[in-house]
C-alpha cells in the first residue's frame, strides 16, 4: 500500500501483523514494530480511542492499529462524549469503528476519507 507522512509518500507493505507487533517493508527497508499497549475490542469490530494529553487542556484523537479512513463520524465544532462513535477505519479487510473514551468539542481534523494512517496517526484534535 502507498501511505502519506507529512507530504511524503511512502510504499509500504505488511509481512506480517499480530497483537504481539508487525513487520512491515518500507521502501524496502524492513521494519518491526512493537505495541506497548494493546488494545483490546470493546464488541467485535469497535476499538476504543487513543488519546495523547498536550499541555493547552486538548486531546490528541490518535489512530489504534494501521489502516485506512473509511469514514470520520465527527465535524470541527461537534461536541463527542464518551461511546460515540467518531471515526471507521479498515484494517486487515475489516471494518472497525472507534469509539471515543473521553468527551470534549473537536477542533481540528487532521485526516481524510481515504487516507492511509499507521498506530498513533492523529485523527483529529479535542478541546476539553
Amino acid at each position: 500500500m502507498k501511505i502519506k507522512i507529512g507530504d511524503k509518500w511512502l510504499e509500504v507493505d505488511v509481512l506480517e501483523f499480530s497483537l504481539e507487533g508487525a513487520v512491515f517493508l518500507v521502501d524496502g527497508e524492513r521494519m518491526t514494530v512493537t505495541p506497548s499497549v494493546v488494545r483490546q475490542a470493546q464488541r467485535p469490530g469497535e476499538y476504543s480511542s487513543s488519546y495523547d494529553t498536550n499541555s493547552d487542556s486538548s486531546k490528541s484523537f490518535t489512530a489504534p492499529m494501521p489502516g485506512t479512513v473509511i469514514e470520520i463520524l465527527v465535524e470541527v465544532g461537534d461536541h463527542i462524549n464518551i461511546g460515540d462513535e467518531v471515526c471507521i477505519l479498515e484494517s486487515m479487510k475489516m471494518q472497525q469503528v472507534l469509539r471515543s473514551e473521553v468527551s470534549g468539542t473537536v477542533r481540528s481534523i487532521e485526516v481524510s476519507e481515504g487516507d492511509q494512517i499507521l498506530d498513533g496517526h492523529i485523527i483529529f484534535d479535542l478541546k476539553s
